[in-house]
């Protein structure tokens, strides 16, 4: 079920009503409840799939507790390894079984083996990248001895399924998120506001800004003969998608959060006004928040840990493997693992020239050394989101090869150059229009930058709050793109 959906919608208040006002008598109905919403609410998309999750819940609860009942470090680890097994296997499975048989058949073609294997039709369930990273953090964090395991199925089973976060985010941490279900939620009429608000804004990003980039990004992207295309407009075309996949997956953020406020739940802050960033490294600690910091927790430590020894290369190697793995998990295709090698790259380069900056930072204005990181890291942020946006490798040097080729000659004579300009410049008034609204979106998020939100209203005067409210209802109304566009996120 979209949150762009009509379906959505009907299902939104229904579930809130009868969540508050039916099933609010106790904790034990409440969570029953919300483990029912859940699973109708990803049944919707297909119900098969949701045996995959009751998999993974079953299985780490129980491991959880044998994990709990034992002081043997070894057969703990054992449990947590088969936490690993089940989900990772199950994650693997379905999103990287033919990429690597793919890969093998390369390979064993370039070394001369005419090995013929075949791929199979499996369809990627929704939100499994999401989910499967979710329970795991349970099983880590028992064993870790940073959370109790629970007996409570029924508030574990909520937990990993939680509707709102479920198929794209944020992923949250058992011990942040299972003890609010462990607890009887009582009606908050503020954090309801809250939600409200940010659900409005998280809407308006989506359907007004990232689904009208979307016309133009398909556009541009669509033709894959680069070199018929001006560079500007393949310029454009990368930057709009940069501005879309912020728009969309920020916006998908800000609905699940808001929504989560409603039932009286707190989920993390998964972004953080990241284009605001002066550095890559800034920019990964404010873009998907919960992601980045999950395997800075569950992988980059321990990886810290075990290459602390090689001195300079021990910082090296596990930075540049995280981003890699980080590149992979969103999905099975070079260009996913290159946009995540680039990062770590560009991070661990950041990391040893940290002493150098400093030193030139101090002889040069504050004003000027912002400005220079911000356009530096926007440039390499626009180019490997070109990577990330491409369908294969090939593609994404291509497009970016044409955009140096010509990136200063508007040739209107070119057919493909002319119909998007006219696209952009026409549709819904679009250029001017479209410019102008993101505009908006961005000047909002800078005021209310000290904020987990942007759209965090608190006039004194009430009036003019809802003129606001209203204001942004109506440009949704007026130019938001209803075709109900699946978020961008959904496919990893």
């Amino acid at each position: 079920m979209l949150f762009n959906s009509l379906e959505f919608f009907l299902f939104l208040p229904i579930v809130f009503l009868l969540y508050w006002f039916i099933v609010n008598r106790n904790l034990k109905l409440q969570n029953t409840f919300v483990l029912a919403a859940s699973y109708f609410f990803y049944g919707w998309w297909d119900w098969r799939f949701l045996s995959l999750i009751f998999l993974s819940t079953i299985s780490d609860f129980i491991l959880g507790i044998l994990i709990g009942k034992t002081d043997d470090q070894k057969i703990q680890k054992r449990y947590l390894y088969l936490s690993f097994v089940v989900n990772l296997g199950i994650l693997i499975f379905f999103k990287y079984f033919n990429f690597f048989i793919e890969e093998f058949s390369r390979l064993s073609e370039a070394i001369g083996l005419n090995a013929n294997y075949s791929t199979l039709s499996i369809i990627l369930p929704i939100g499994i990248s999401f989910y499967t990273f979710q329970t795991l953090s349970y099983t880590i964090d028992v064993y870790k001895k940073q959370l109790a395991p629970t007996n409570d199925f029924i508030s574990f089973a909520a937990f990993v399924s939680f509707f709102p976060q479920l198929v794209a985010g944020p992923v949250e941490r058992a011990s942040t998120l299972l003890p609010q279900f462990l607890k009887k939620r009582q009606f908050d009429y503020t954090k309801s506001v809250e939600g409200c608000q940010q659900i409005l804004w998280g809407f308006f990003k989506k359907i007004v800004i990232a689904d009208n980039c979307a016309l133009f990004v398909n556009d541009i992207f669509g033709y894959y003969e680069y070199g018929e295309v001006s560079g500007l407009i393949l310029l454009i075309g990368a930057v709009l998608f940069v501005i879309q996949i912020y728009a969309d997956f920020s916006g998908y953020s800000d609905i699940a959060i808001g929504v989560a406020k409603l039932f009286g739940f707190q989920l993390m802050q998964n972004f953080n006004f990241p284009y605001h960033a002066t550095s890559t490294t800034e920019i990964w600690r404010k873009w998907h928040i919960s992601i980045s910091s999950w395997f800075r927790d569950y992988l980059n430590k321990p990886l810290f840990f075990y290459f602390r020894h090689w001195g300079n290369y021990g910082l090296i190697i596990p930075l540049i493997l995280t981003f890699t793995i980080i590149g992979f998990w969103h999905g099975a295709n070079w260009t996913f693992i290159v946009y995540g090698l680039i990062h770590g790259i560009v991070m661990s380069i950041e990391l040893f020239s940290k002493k150098t900056r400093k030193k030139i930072r101090k002889k040069i204005p504050k004003w000027l050394n912002s400005s220079m990181g911000w356009l530096i890291t926007m440039f390499i942020w626009v180019f490997t989101c070109i990577i990330f946006r491409a369908e294969n490798m090939t593609l994404a040097v291509n497009y970016i090869a044409a955009i140096f080729d010509n990136l200063f000659v508007l040739d209107m004579t070119q057919v493909t150059s002319r119909i998007i300009f006219q696209s952009l410049l026409i549709t819904l008034t679009k250029g001017k229009v479209l410019f102008l609204l993101i505009l908006f979106m961005f000047v909002i998020e800078w005021i209310y930058r000290k904020y987990t939100y942007g759209f965090k209203l608190n006039f004194k005067i009430p009036f003019l709050n809802w003129v606001f409210y209203y204001s942004i209802l109506l440009l949704i109304i007026l130019f938001g793109e209803f075709s109900q566009q699946e978020f961008i996120y959904f496919q990893f």
